[in-house]
């Protein structure tokens, strides 16, 4: 997951993070991993996302 692309049908974004080395919109951090049964989606994954300082 560290390094995707933020999905806003699998993640939700809860704060971001200042990042040089990565690009914006990547996730930097999981604080709550998230749960799927085949296709339905039953909770989001919890994340920190990256953007440019």
């Amino acid at each position: 997951m560290m390094g995707e692309t933020l999905d806003p049908h699998l993640h939700q974004a809860m704060i971001e993070v200042p990042s040089d080395e990565a690009e914006p919109g990547t996730i930097v951090q999981e604080m709550q991993a998230g749960y799927t049964i085949k296709d339905w989606l039953l909770r989001p994954a919890l994340v920190g996302m990256a953007h440019k300082p």
